[in-house]
């Protein structure tokens, strides 16, 4: 028998070998050799805090990096797997803007300042790792501005808010992100001016209080509101009968009040008795007062063409209330008691 040297294979073949059998006759055998190899295979693998190995539990990984194992694959050959472990957390960066203040997405802090800060959202993307978050943060911030303003009766905000009162006003107007961008402080100062019209006797008085600043001018209403040469006192001293109005200049603002109708009352008027007739001007209602008591005292009433329009018995006594509906005007007011004139006024009805 004759032994031969260790055959090596290394990809299939197939040999024939001859023997003799039982019967003297030749017998062939056909060897088909089949070369098996070993199976290669790469896995990645996303690493949070730690991974087991997929195919030996017992083998935990922690850290990123390359492993190798080694198992048998279908054909009972060596398998050899290449595990590629990467980090499965995710990191990014956000730019915000935000109004007075800004908490960070995870919660954990809120900053009223601008700057770059940092989170860490705990298994949030899409792996269930944390995610690292970079945050570039801008605080808008309002910005306050005081203004001066001064204004005639009344001043209205540009977002229209109105006083009639000095005072301060506060006022926002919101940026594009909602929040207040401008704060406004209105430091207010109405000017007010009193357009009432008093009398004493042959004068007009002012209501307006005489100060630095402050300018008068009296006026003729007939004559088309035309200023007074010289009538720019407070008070003003009225030889003749007429409408008369003042306008009034303070600052920059100017008034003018309504015109009164006034009746010159002459010395002569004045009756010795001192009777007292008021208000005058009147609205409608009038208080007369005698020095004693007449009877049957009688009252008429003439219009500026002499011509009789009222006539009222108020009967006998010392103090009387008399009230007229006529209209706006100067009248004539003869008083009466039986046949004997006790005094004539001439009144002015508002």
């Amino acid at each position: 028998m004759t032994c031969s040297s260790p055959l090596s294979i290394t990809k299939p073949r197939t040999f024939s070998d001859t023997f003799r059998g039982w019967g003297g006759c030749d017998s062939v055998v056909l060897h088909r050799f089949e070369v098996l190899k070993p199976s290669r295979d790469t896995q990645n693998l996303y690493l949070c805090n730690f991974i087991a190995c997929p195919t030996d539990k017992n083998v935990v990984y922690k850290k990123i990096g390359v492993y190798y194992d080694t198992i048998s694959n279908y054909l009972g050959c060596d398998s050899f797997i290449v595990y590629n472990v990467v980090s499965a957390r995710t990191e990014g960066s956000i730019s915000v803007k935000a109004c007075g203040s800004y908490t960070l997405p995870s919660g954990s802090r809120t900053y009223t300042e601008s700057g770059v800060f940092r989170d860490t959202l705990i298994g949030a993307n899409y792996l269930a790792c944390d995610s690292f978050v970079v945050i570039n943060l801008i605080i808008n911030k309002p910005k306050v501005e005081s203004v001066s303003k001064s204004a005639c009766e009344e001043f209205i905000t540009p977002q229209g808010q109105r006083t009639t009162e000095s005072g301060k006003l506060f006022e926002s107007i919101p940026s594009y992100l909602g929040c207040d961008s401008i704060n406004y402080i209105y430091n207010v100062s109405i000017v007010k001016i009193n357009t009432t019209i008093s009398r004493d006797w042959n004068t007009l008085i002012s209501g307006e209080v005489e100060q630095a600043g402050t300018a008068f001018q009296w006026l003729r209403c007939a004559g088309g509101f035309e200023p007074i040469s010289g009538a720019t006192a407070p008070a003003f001293d009225i030889a003749a009968t007429g409408e008369f109005a003042v306008e009034i200049t303070k600052g920059n603002c100017i008034d003018t009040s309504r015109c009164i109708i006034y009746a010159f009352t002459n010395n002569a008027n004045i009756p010795k008795d001192n009777i007292c007739v008021y208000p005058n001007p009147t609205e409608g209602v009038m208080h007369i007062t005698l020095p004693k008591s007449h009877e049957n005292v009688r009252l008429l009433l003439f219009n500026s063409l002499g011509q009789l329009v009222e006539i009222q018995e108020l009967g006998t006594g010392a103090n009387f209330v008399w009230q007229t509906q006529l209209e706006a005007g100067v009248y004539a007011l003869k008083v009466g008691s039986g046949s004997e004139e006790i005094g004539t006024f001439t009144i002015v009805k508002q």
